[in-house]
């Protein structure tokens, strides 16, 4: 029974780790249609605005600021595109061995980062506003994995135990 749990922490795990499409295609359009309003009201603005009764715009300012709010929506869009691009595209994975982890940088990077588990420091799950992201640090920096890039609750689960599991032996010494 013991050799037969040691033969499994050499298995190799693999996880996909890489943006919903759906998700994407959400974000483009939401940021595309905030595009267009932000646009019109720029375009057509003859007010000043007041921004949380701490700042308050003349005309020209205001404008320039929503302005400033299409560009960034416009930037959103782009990341979006790449963001459904990248999903459809790109087949990636966090691949768990029995010395490292290998996971892209980013969701939608192709650049993967290889951390052995000599190297790291300590793992942190942080949640903010219902967005978990497991942060590894480790010698050479960082590396966050977000839940929302795993297929599935689950899996994301998964990982996060073999992670934890083939990690604190080397943590530990």
């Amino acid at each position: 029974m013991e050799n037969n749990k040691k033969q499994q922490n050499l298995d190799i795990l693999r996880f996909r780790y890489k943006p919903k499409a759906w998700l994407m295609i959400l974000v483009t359009v939401f940021f595309g249609g905030m595009a267009f309003l932000l646009y019109y009201m720029a375009a057509e603005n003859d007010r000043g605005l007041v921004i949380n009764h701490i700042f308050t715009l003349n005309v020209e300012q205001a404008t320039f600021f929503l302005y400033v709010l299409l560009i960034f929506s416009a930037l959103f869009v782009l990341i979006g595109i790449v963001g459904i691009y990248r999903s459809l595209t790109l087949e990636q994975e966090i691949t768990l061995t029995n010395v490292s982890i290998e996971a892209p940088k980013s969701g939608i990077s192709k650049k993967l980062n290889l951390i052995k588990f000599s190297d790291i420091k300590t793992i942190e799950e942080i949640n903010i506003s219902g967005q978990v992201i497991l942060t590894i640090i480790h010698k050479n920096g960082k590396l966050q994995l977000a839940k929302s890039l795993c297929r599935n609750e689950r899996e994301f689960e998964e990982m996060k135990m073999a992670l934890y599991e083939r990690a604190m032996s080397f943590m530990v010494d």
